[in-house]
């Protein structure tokens, strides 16, 4: 769905890879790998998420 999203225009390609960066830190945690990214890597991710509801919800 990012991808489908970012070609119909509705992002640009940054704001894709900050979402697939978003899914990534997700899927690890959902998967116990917890080595895989930091307290300040969930921080960033809350705070990218608020932004990007602000931007793109009507």
């Amino acid at each position: 769905m990012n991808e489908d999203l970012a070609k119909a225009g509705v992002y640009n390609p940054l704001q894709q890879k900050l979402i697939t960066a978003m899914a990534d830190i997700r899927n690890n945690a959902a998967h116990g790998d917890y080595d895989q990214f930091t307290k300040e890597d969930v921080h960033r991710m809350i705070e990218d998420i608020e932004r990007f509801l602000l931007a793109y919800s009507s």
